[in-house]
């Protein structure tokens, strides 16, 4: 079926029922804002993720530094 414009104006204007389905199902946008939350969702996930895995190479780092630190009675310390 090819949508021509006089398929359309039948459609807003008193068409057969599933042009009138189709043209409802074209106009709907409500589930336009459900993409978009989970967009954002992933995005900001992305982001906590990279930043804890960057904090734990940190604290990982500092406690290793730490526990040489203390195994040579403060030899090593910085």
């Amino acid at each position: 079926m090819v949508i021509t414009l006089s398929r359309l104006v039948s459609a807003t204007s008193g068409g057969n029922t599933v042009t009138k389905m189709i043209m409802k199902l074209w106009n709907d946008e409500s589930g336009a804002a459900a993409a978009e939350y989970a967009l954002i969702l992933a995005i900001v996930g992305t982001g906590i993720a990279v930043a804890a895995a960057a904090l734990g190479v940190t604290i990982s780092t500092a406690m290793d530094n730490a526990g040489k630190c203390i195994s040579t009675h403060g030899a090593t310390c910085p």
